[in-house]
């Protein structure tokens, strides 16, 4: 069995967690209890775990998401709300502030 890579956003050490519920495997750390989906076997968990887009990925994809939002809220101007086009308007804020923390981590 391959080894789980450290945690993205901690640095913590990973683990396979049974469900025994479920019977399914979720690959998480044992410190920020991040967690990446679930799995009906361990070696696709562990795959899912250490299978990573780059920073550089996440950043474009937060971007563009953004960049989404925004377009969105400026096709809504005088058709909707102000209060659903400010809605519109934070979450690309807050994507933004997303994609300036991942950019922090690299």
């Amino acid at each position: 069995m391959a080894d789980l890579k450290s945690c993205p956003f901690c640095g913590g050490e990973a683990e396979i967690w049974e469900d025994k519920v479920f019977c399914t495997y979720v690959p998480q750390c044992k410190e920020c209890n991040a967690q990446r989906g679930r799995y009906i076997n361990k070696e696709n968990a562990i795959k899912a775990w250490n299978t990573r887009k780059p920073m550089e990925a996440v950043v474009a994809e937060l971007e563009k998401r953004a960049n989404d939002n925004d377009r969105a809220a400026d096709r809504l101007s005088g058709i909707e709300s102000k209060k659903k086009i400010t809605s519109w308007r934070a979450r690309a804020e807050a994507l933004r502030d997303a994609a300036e923390i991942v950019r922090g981590k690299e």
